[in-house]
């Protein structure tokens, strides 16, 4: 299983607690395996949705690029979509 297959807390080299600061490595792993665990499997584009809206609200955001994070939900939700006929 690729890190991006898996949750973003087992695909983490460092515990959270190792690190400084929440990284956005750390957010894009998030991202990317939102949705794929359990019983949310099957509202994955509905959790990416809702994640682009909220992401403008979000006032801090620390050492994390907003801007690498916001491309990577909207490729996953392109990346999730059928091909076009």
């Amino acid at each position: 299983m690729s890190p991006t297959e898996q949750s973003w807390s087992v695909a983490h080299p460092l515990p959270v607690t190792a690190r400084s600061a929440w990284s956005t490595e750390d957010e894009l792993l998030f991202v990317t395996a939102l949705g794929t665990w359990g019983a949310q499997q099957q509202h994955r584009d509905r959790l990416l949705r809702r994640y682009l809206v909220a992401l403008p609200h979000r006032h801090n955001w620390g050492h994390i690029d907003m801007v690498q994070v916001q491309l990577r939900v909207e490729r996953l939700l392109a990346e999730g979509q059928p091909d076009p006929v």
